[in-house]
């Protein structure tokens, strides 16, 4: 259903499950992991649950490599190790063979450096919290805006992650302007030129960020499951 790209990278630092039919999570200690995402966790929708922690965790943990554990032993597995998980993101990209449908999307174009000041104007409608969960920046790999009589309202940028096939992408809409699909649009328009370099859209948002997830499914996007890494 996805780009074999995309499913590789997601599950790279994980150990195949012994029984892809279980729903129990399948351990993995994995000794390239960094300090900072010293215990990563992937669900794949409909297919598999999968832990991967580094060696330090596994120990205070008690955990195998290859184990099996339901989410009892999971939450105390976690407990023993003293960690906490940050809070898992919806992990969203196009299926595979499936392209956005842009042809109604006129009002988006690229934004350049010459639109410095229209952009921080569009920016200070918005929030500190929102512009630093959305990540949204004019010198990104790439940028676009919706832009209406001179006004950007809404903007979606981009960045490849190192050694990997995908680009994340971070959206954010003026508050004056949400509601109006205008950020489903500016994701179908950076999904579709991220594809044309070659490389897989992907968006995250929190469990919780119910709107995000509907622009995410609004841009022609499926959900490949959820994934979560120490707080």
């Amino acid at each position: 259903m996805f780009d074999h790209r995309f499913t590789d990278w997601a599950l790279a630092n994980f150990a195949p499950p012994s029984d892809p039919t279980s729903s129990a999570w399948t351990v993995r200690v994995n000794t390239s992991l960094p300090e900072d995402r010293r215990i990563r966790t992937v669900e794949v929708d409909g297919r598999v649950r999968l832990i991967a922690v580094s060696p330090a965790v596994a120990a205070k943990a008690g955990l195998l490599d290859g184990q099996r554990i339901d989410d009892e032993a999971w939450a105390e597995a976690l407990a023993l190790a003293g960690e906490a998980l940050a809070g898992a993101d919806h992990v969203f990209t196009y299926a595979e063979g499936r392209v956005p449908n842009v042809s109604a999307d006129l009002d988006v174009r690229a934004l350049t450096a010459a639109d410095a000041d229209a952009f921080a104007a569009f920016q200070a409608t918005c929030t500190d919290e929102e512009r630093d969960e959305a990540d949204v920046e004019l010198d990104h790999w790439v940028i676009f805006g919706v832009v209406l009589d001179g006004e950007i309202v809404a903007a979606a940028s981009a960045y490849p992650f190192d050694d990997s096939p995908v680009a994340d992408i971070g959206v954010i809409t003026s508050p004056l302007h949400r509601g109006a699909g205008h950020a489903a649009a500016v994701v179908r328009i950076i999904s579709g030129h991220i594809l044309e370099r070659g490389l897989l859209p992907l968006y995250r948002c929190r469990l919780d960020h119910h709107a995000s997830a509907a622009t995410a499914r609004s841009a022609g996007m499926t959900r490949f499951g959820q994934r979560d890494s120490v707080a």
